[in-house]
């Protein structure tokens, strides 16, 4: 039974190294193939957001300057929030960082303070 196995598997070899198109686009498409999972990655690096601080308290300065380089590029500060829309439109921002109002006040007596995160699925294969 081994025997024919090798002698199959010998064969298979011979017949595959004598054909030299196929040969090339198998070591071709291996060889990218690998060379293509090492530059991949799933990172995220300098994705733009834009920060809406309706608070502009300490606390809320200090939860900006965690979004930190090299994941998150902050694009702008927002006054106002019309502007959301025209940058997410504009394509200028993936993602809008909505802080409200009393955010400090929240923090300081031990509550909860939600934020919003406003996302651009348009391009769902970059977040």
């Amino acid at each position: 039974m081994s025997f024919k196995l090798l002698a199959l598997l010998k064969k298979e070899v011979l017949q595959f190294t004598r054909n030299t198109i196929l040969l090339v686009i198998v070591l071709y498409a291996a060889t990218l193939d690998i060379w293509m999972a090492c530059q991949t990655t799933m990172d995220l690096r300098n994705f733009p957001i834009a920060i809406y601080d309706q608070d502009r308290t300490e606390k809320s300065a200090e939860l900006v300057r965690r979004i930190r380089k090299p994941f998150f590029l902050i694009h702008s500060y927002l006054t106002d929030e019309s502007q959301i829309q025209k940058l997410i439109l504009a394509d200028q921002v993936g993602a809008v960082l909505v802080i409200p109002r009393r955010f400090q006040d929240r923090i300081n007596s031990k509550q909860s303070s939600p934020v919003q995160v406003i996302l651009d699925a348009t391009t769902s294969n970059t977040a």
